[in-house]
C-alpha cells in the first residue's frame, strides 16, 4: 500500500497480485479504515497494518459491486481450482476470496438464505486465498503469496472485525 500526489490530491494505491496498481480517493479509504478500526476495537483485536490495509482496499473495491449477491462462489471456486490457469485463475481466486470476506463479514445472514452452513463463506474464502497463495508461490511471487496466506489464516478474525463494525452503525453512517 502506498500513496502519490495526483493533481494536488493524495491518491492511495494498492499493488495487486499482477503488478497493476489500483488507485483510490483517500477520503473513501479513510472512511473504511475507520470502519475497520471500530471493528477491531469492538472485538479487542489489532490486525496490524498489512491486514488492515488489505481489508480496507477489499471494502473499497467491493463497495459498488452490483453482482455481490448473484455470484455462485462455490461453483466459481471449483472452476478456478480445476479449470482455470495462470492470471485467470489468480484473478478468479482473488475475487472469490474478497467476495467471501465481504459476505461473511457484512452479510452473514446471506448463508442462511442460501441454506448453507454459517461457515460457508469463511470456508470458501480461506480456500480461495490459500489456493491463490499457492499459485503465487509457484510463480515465485513470495511476498504476495505470504500476504494471501496470512489473509487465509486470519480470515475468521477479519470477518469478526467486519461483523463487529457492522453492529456499530456509527462507523458506517458516513458511507
Amino acid at each position: 500500500m502506498g500513496w502519490f500526489m495526483n493533481n494536488n490530491v493524495i491518491v492511495l494505491h494498492k499493488p495487486t497480485h499482477d503488478g497493476v496498481k489500483e488507485d483510490y480517493e483517500p477520503r473513501i479509504a479513510a472512511l473504511f479504515l475507520n470502519v475497520v478500526k471500530a471493528g477491531e476495537k469492538e472485538v479487542s483485536l489489532e490486525l496490524g497494518e498489512e491486514l488492515e490495509g488489505y481489508l480496507v482496499f477489499t471494502l473499497v473495491r467491493n463497495m459498488r459491486r452490483s453482482d455481490l449477491f448473484s455470484l455462485t462462489i462455490g461453483v466459481e471456486l471449483i472452476q478456478a481450482t480445476t479449470i482455470y490457469t495462470g492470471k485467470k485463475k489468480e484473478d478468479a481466486l482473488n475475487k472469490i476470496g474478497d467476495t467471501s470476506l465481504v459476505l461473511a463479514g457484512f452479510f452473514p445472514e446471506r448463508a442462511r438464505s442460501l441454506h448453507v452452513s454459517s461457515n460457508y463463506f469463511c470456508d470458501v474464502g480461506e480456500t480461495a486465498f490459500s489456493s491463490l497463495a499457492e499459485s503465487l508461490e509457484h510463480r515465485k511471487c513470495f511476498a504476495l503469496a505470504k500476504l494471501y496466506q496470512r489473509v487465509a489464516e486470519k480470515f475468521p478474525a477479519l470477518t469478526d472485525v467486519l461483523k463487529a463494525a457492522r453492529k456499530d452503525d456509527s462507523c458506517l453512517e458516513a458511507l
